[in-house]
């Protein structure tokens, strides 16, 4: 009886050092991308309700802008403005955390560090760090993010929301200078702009 306890407080105490690794690595990802400066990335999206959205996201702590062929988000820390191409109207409100993850590919900087179980595998030069909820009422039941061995870049995150995948793939990672006026609406820049503030 002694020798199964040792061998299960073993195993415990094995799955948790390996979380600890787990989220080493996912910390060292979310420092390579949260550059004091800015970040700059390509990104495209399958699967889910965004299927087919590709475009560029430009981050700087927690402000980020998002351009696609069909819109523009910038979100400055508190506000966020949404521009629609189509119909010139910009949309104002302060979003909650839960939308701001469902629109930001890089949600997954901060979704790790708590209400998750971390694990992770080796696979060539990369890890693929996996998210587990520890809560069924948890919007992102599961995730992978696939995170480059050297520059801690992350490549890949896979995603399940509500039972349904979709996967956003990064490319063109590279570290910009970029100014706090780059995460708000500029009015001159869209002069007929309908601005409709639902704040």
């Amino acid at each position: 009886m002694k020798r199964l306890l040792f061998i299960v407080s073993l195993l415990g105490i094995t799955s948790l050092l390996y979380a600890q690794d787990t989220k080493k690595i996912l910390d060292k990802a979310a420092s390579a991308v949260n550059q004091k400066s800015g970040m700059k990335a390509s990104f495209s999206i399958t699967g889910g309700s965004y299927n087919g959205t590709s475009g560029t996201i430009a981050i700087k702590g927690r402000k980020f802008q998002i351009t696609t062929p069909q819109m523009i988000i910038w979100f400055n820390g508190s506000v966020m403005w949404t521009y629609v191409k189509s119909n010139e109207e910009v949309n104002v409100t302060h979003p909650y955390d839960a939308q701001l993850n469902r629109i930001n590919p890089y949600s997954f900087i901060t979704m790790y560090r708590s209400g998750y179980t971390l694990s992770h595998e080796k696979k060539g030069g990369n890890y693929i760090a996996r998210m587990q909820a520890q809560s069924k009422n948890s919007r992102i039941q599961e995730a992978y993010v696939t995170i480059n061995g050297k520059s801690y870049l992350p490549s890949t995150v896979k995603l399940c929301e509500k039972g349904v995948w979709s996967t956003i793939k990064l490319t063109n990672i590279q570290s910009v200078k970029l100014a706090d006026s780059a995460f708000q609406f500029n009015a001159k820049e869209h002069p007929n702009a309908e601005v409709i503030d639902l704040r």
